[in-house]
């Protein structure tokens, strides 16, 4: 058994054996598989495959730092739900951690459509660690009729 971390818009992060990894958060224990997002990125022309594995090098490196040595993965996909869920199925993972910034749509919480695929398909625990949205300053409320 293992555990799976998984965060937002991104590339994948790092791990050791028995564990998934995948999205924009760094972990330490498993195997690792995210998508990179190459659009608005700063990337300055960078592929998303140059971005992921920009983003698991300085994963590996913080594992290894706490002493794992870390498998790494870089999946390619349409959407990183999907990818997540299925690199988590592969190595049997029995956790994923995911990160997200709350925010309202509509009034109502969203978590984002990564996060709300993987709660709906993974068969694995799923924790998701919440952020607070950075443009509501103090818990402020946004603006009446408009959404963040």
């Amino acid at each position: 058994p293992g555990a799976a971390s998984a965060g937002g818009p991104g590339a994948a992060s790092a791990g050791g054996p028995g564990a998934a990894s995948a999205g924009g958060a760094s972990s330490a224990g498993g195997a690792s598989a995210g998508g990179a997002s190459g659009g608005g990125d700063g990337g300055q022309g960078r592929s998303a495959t140059d971005l992921g594995h920009g983003v698991l090098d300085g994963a590996r490196e913080m594992a290894r730092e706490l002493g794992v040595e870390p498998e790494t993965v870089v999946r390619h996909g349409l959407a990183a739900g999907p990818e997540i869920v299925a690199a988590a199925e592969a190595v049997e993972a029995d956790l994923l951690v995911l990160g997200t910034t709350a925010r309202l749509v509509g009034g109502q919480p969203f978590l984002g459509h990564t996060v709300e695929h993987v709660l709906a398909k993974s068969v694995a625990t799923v924790v998701v660690v919440v952020r607070p949205d950075p443009t509501r300053a103090n818990g402020a409320r946004p603006p009446a009729g408009g959404s963040t």
